[in-house]
């Protein structure tokens, strides 16, 4: 069975990922996806859960989705990548697919392999370590391809699609995993005039526009997205930023463990801002630098709240949990099994009988959907998750 893996976020699914799902279906048999928990990428709230994207992935064309854990699933491009090439490699995909958006994949490429080599990031290492810190690491990773290959390679690191391209790349490389890269190019305006990305859907959520939506989505999108409305339970950003200001304000002693992310003095900022701070959003007005990111800073706030350590991060994920699922995905599901390194859950409620190290690693994944469970107006229970089953999709 020819199998293709994507390592996606669908939050929400839009024209855009329909296309990269066709586009895999081509070649593959067995179409899995490996999407981010409750939390993403940029350290938000899904707006949907990840049951209900789950579903939605199946019913676009995918036949198995399984979980990218927390915290992978919301840290930064290198263990974003790290850890979702790594299931894809362990459950067996042949090929691995990703958009590229402004770049070229001849220069994603030799992107990738500058920054696999040893001495670049040794200098790279020394920037980033040095005395003048003022510029983030994607600023610095820019001035050693510009001083590499001249100006024209600085675009690939314009943009984020592209960013997680090289990522992708340097992975499979470091690792040496059997996955084959294949690239798509991505939906734009200029190719389809109904095209809006994700995060432009989210902002029309936000307001409301829902008129607005409709022809960027497939419909069955639109019916959760305007159920889940009706319901209030499409998550919002600003409960999680809340929470984490008032946790902060009131924690007496927050520098007892490091937190992910937030090495360099960057916890301790974000500390001081919100004490100096009336507000969340002014807190991270405070906190904001050139070199800190409003997305890094959010990831140390969510970081902060779970209790993820940098050791943490730098694990690899031996546990994934199977999301949703069709007949062909269910039948791919039980064929490698038996064979890959992953332990792969049905039902959350099963980590109980998981060893010491993998349940240990698992409560992560429990800690942030319980936290997930306060960022939904309607309110949930805090094990609401752990209750759950695979959507099978017939």
């Amino acid at each position: 069975m020819r199998t293709s893996a994507v390592i996606c976020e669908f939050n929400p699914l839009h024209r855009g990922h329909m296309h990269i799902l066709s586009e895999m279906r081509k070649n593959a048999d067995c179409v899995i996806a490996i999407m981010s928990g409750n939390f993403v990428q940029r350290a938000i709230p899904a707006v949907l859960d990840k049951y209900e994207r789950a579903q939605v992935a199946i019913l676009a064309g995918a036949d198995l989705v399984l979980e990218l854990p927390f915290p992978w699933c919301s840290a930064s491009a290198e263990y974003f990548a790290k850890a979702g090439t790594a299931i894809a490699e362990n459950i067996g995909a042949e090929t691995l697919i990703f958009g590229i958006g402004a770049g070229d994949f001849t220069k994603i490429s030799q992107a990738a392999e500058a920054f696999s080599d040893p001495f670049v990031q040794e200098e790279i290492n020394k920037l980033t370590t040095g005395e003048d810190i003022s510029q983030g690491i994607a600023s610095i990773r820019e001035r050693c391809l510009k001083s590499r290959f001249g100006g024209d390679f600085t675009n690939v690191l314009r943009s984020p699609n592209d960013i997680l391209a090289i990522e992708y790349l340097l992975q499979i490389r470091r690792n040496g995993y059997r996955l084959k890269p294949q690239t798509v190019a991505r939906l734009t305006v200029d190719t389809d005039p109904n095209f809006k990305s994700a995060t432009v859907i989210r902002e029309m959520l936000h307001d409301g526009c829902f008129s607005d939506i409709e022809r960027s989505v497939p419909p069955f999108v639109m019916e959760i997205l305007t159920r889940a409305a009706n319901e209030r339970f499409l998550a919002e950003q600003g409960m999680l930023t809340d929470i984490a200001f008032r946790a902060i304000r009131t924690d007496l002693s927050p520098f007892a463990t490091e937190i992910a992310e937030g090495e360099g003095g960057l916890f301790r900022r974000i500390h001081s801002a919100a004490q100096k701070a009336t507000s969340p959003d002014e807190m991270l007005t405070l906190s904001a630098t050139k070199k800190y990111t409003n997305a890094r800073i959010r990831r140390v706030l969510l970081y902060y709240l779970t209790k993820i350590t940098p050791g943490i991060l730098r694990e690899t994920p031996q546990v994934t949990t199977v999301l949703a699922a069709n007949e062909i995905g269910c039948a791919y599901l039980s064929s490698v099994r038996k064979t890959t390194p992953l332990t792969i859950l049905t039902k959350p409620a099963a980590h109980r009988d998981l060893p010491l190290d993998l349940k240990a690693q698992y409560m992560h994944t429990i800690n942030a959907d319980r936290l997930y469970t306060l960022c939904v107006p309607c309110g949930r229970e805090a094990d609401y998750f752990l209750k759950q089953s695979p959507r099978i999709v017939k």
